[in-house]
């Protein structure tokens, strides 16, 4: 939900009204002096009041619904309102329950910007789902357009990668592949950028594009993933868990993944344990990687994954 307008549904005190004055031109072009009654966007603290209120109100009227160890989860985040339940008609009514208590007090969630029940919605650049996260299809759009133009300068190959890494959880390796990390898809333009800054080149240098260097970049776009994030309920704290820990190296980067499991099921899993089982059943929870420096390389591969 979306509340409509939400910092003026907050009425300010007779008492406070005067704190909260503002002058405007009228139509014969004299200076005009008025209050305002409800809270403006303007006022810095506008949004902390409103956390409050907002708070306030859902931890008074369904305090058994707001609570955040239950089976229901309802999050506040400035104007918006997000209601999540295993169950279509529980989350249904969450959701007509919200609306109403909103009426009660005056303000509104428009029904265009009311949506679901759904399995999925769009949040924040976010796609919400019933078991985890990942980055929106909108967002992923806009990312592959951007990669999509190669840069032509010192500057721009710079700012590429500093983008690459804001968002390099997107090419994370479900198998445990050191190849399939961003360390290691990155290694030929950071080790270019390394030789044209140790020759002090200027930020506007051209780069020269080789046939290499162009199948390099065009693999990094290729790999991507969604950057999905499993969410970690209740029901997944399971009386026996057990960590594994896998780690591969490749010669430009090493990889190590953090799963997590039923203690149950990798017992009786034991003989077929690989990368590829743990990718289809285990929750991913952790992942750690690094390209290696030159000193770094000069080590036997088995060292490297240790």
């Amino acid at each position: 939900l979306d509340v409509g307008q939400a910092f003026f549904n907050l009425e300010y005190e007779e008492s406070s009204m005067h704190l909260f004055g503002f002058s405007y031109y009228s139509s014969d072009g004299t200076v005009q002096y008025a209050l305002f009654r409800f809270m403006t966007m303007g006022f810095k603290l506008s949004s902390f009041y409103w956390a409050y209120a907002i708070h306030s109100l859902l931890s008074t009227a369904i305090p058994e619904a707001y609570r955040t160890d239950g089976s229901t989860h309802i999050l506040a985040f400035v104007d918006d309102i997000l209601a999540w339940s295993r169950f279509f008609d529980e989350c249904m009514s969450l959701k007509n329950l919200l609306v109403y208590i909103l009426e009660k007090v005056n303000a509104k969630a428009p029904e265009s910007k009311r949506k679901g029940p759904a399995r999925e919605i769009d949040y924040l650049g976010l796609t919400l789902l019933q078991g985890g996260y990942r980055v929106s299809d909108s967002t992923m759009s806009v990312l592959r357009e951007n990669l999509g133009t190669r840069p032509t300068t010192l500057r721009g190959l710079r700012a590429k990668l500093g983008l690459l890494q804001f968002c390099r959880s997107l090419w994370r390796p479900k198998k445990n592949r050191a190849d399939e990390t961003l360390a290691h898809l990155t290694a030929p333009f950071t080790s270019l950028v390394g030789s044209m800054v140790s020759a002090n080149a200027k930020k506007t240098a051209r780069l020269a594009w080789s046939a290499d260097l162009e199948a390099s970049w065009d693999a990094i776009s290729a790999s991507m993933g969604d950057g999905f994030v499993p969410f970690h309920s209740e029901a997944d704290n399971w009386s026996g868990m057990q960590l594994v820990v896998m780690s591969d190296a490749s010669p430009e980067a090493g990889a190590a993944c953090l799963w997590r499991l039923s203690r149950e099921i990798f017992a009786d899993s034991r003989d077929c344990l690989s990368a590829e089982w743990l990718a289809d059943h285990a929750q991913l929870i952790g992942l750690w990687t690094h390209k290696w420096s030159t000193y770094e390389r000069a080590y036997d591969i088995a060292d490297r994954e240790l």
